[in-house]
């Protein structure tokens, strides 16, 4: 069963909406990725994947430019469940110094 039947079948289910927004992001279809992703962390009880699906929204606006602050945000919320995780604390000083932002 492809990604889509299974959403449909249960919108609600937060594994679901990540699958499709995995789906998406290869493509290229940033939008609907990030609107899944975002749907997944919001509906997830796993604290371990809703981490997941916010620095996949991270990528989403990092590749699509020019949303600097939003895809900042995404990974400062990742931050607040796994303080102690490295990888969104990576991405964030990569942000920070591809834009010269040495804080």
């Amino acid at each position: 069963m492809d990604e889509l039947t299974k959403f449909a079948l249960d919108p609600e289910n937060a594994l679901n909406n990540f699958s499709l927004g995995k789906y998406y992001e290869p493509q290229g279809h940033y939008a609907p990725a990030l609107t899944y992703y975002l749907r997944c962390a919001e509906r997830s009880n796993d604290d371990e994947l809703t981490y997941e699906s916010l620095i996949r929204c991270y990528f989403t606006y990092d590749k699509q430019g020019r949303r600097d602050t939003s895809a900042k945000i995404f990974l400062e919320h990742a931050i607040c469940f796994f303080p102690k995780r490295p990888e969104a604390h990576f991405l964030l000083a990569r942000f920070y110094e591809r834009r010269k932002e040495y804080v």
